[in-house]
């Protein structure tokens, strides 16, 4: 025969009666309850309290970590005892990105192209110095490549302006 118990986190759930006495896990809280004797007709429903956590288990029985453990501190770069941390991507190959893209979109500004191929080159020479220090190689080169778009867009409109006003683009 089953009866209901409730647990101290609110959980509500039904046990059959030979399972008084023993312990059953809570689907709630996933904590270890000792089933109490089944309640007579008309009784509230019994709230059974967890009992104290298992111990944990001894080192020896715990698995050990999967793979090799990653090292918890950086490693030394050359000489003088520098510790540096992860690659970062360099400011200046976004910033490249960045003016390129927007060269492109207000292709009249002349000066946004040439910024950003300046920047994409100090980036790369960077990158290419401190290879350990700096990532975003191509970040940079896609500035460039969009820096080259821009000014081919701004010279292309500067020609078809000239050939417009040459020609008498008065609107007579």
């Amino acid at each position: 025969m089953e009866f209901e118990i409730a647990c101290t986190c609110g959980q509500n759930m039904l046990v059959e009666e030979a399972h008084v006495g023993q312990e059953v896990e809570c689907p709630g809280c996933r904590q270890l309850l000792t089933v109490p004797g089944a309640p007579r007709s008309g009784d509230p429903v019994p709230v059974v309290r967890p009992g104290p956590p298992p111990p944990p288990p001894p080192v020896s029985a715990r698995p050990a970590p999967a793979g090799p453990v990653p090292p918890m501190t950086p490693v030394p770069i050359g000489y003088g005892g520098q510790y540096v941390g992860p690659r970062r991507t360099h400011g200046k190959a976004i910033a490249a990105l960045v003016l390129g893209i927007a060269g492109i979109v207000f292709s009249g500004c002349f000066p946004l192209g040439i910024i950003a191929l300046i920047l994409g080159a100090q980036a790369k020479r960077d990158i290419r110095e401190q290879p350990e220090l700096y990532d975003g190689s191509g970040l940079a080169t896609a500035g460039q490549v969009c820096a080259v778009i821009s000014l081919f867009i701004c010279c292309l409109f500067f020609c078809v302006f000239t050939i417009s006003a040459a020609f008498g683009g008065h609107g007579r």
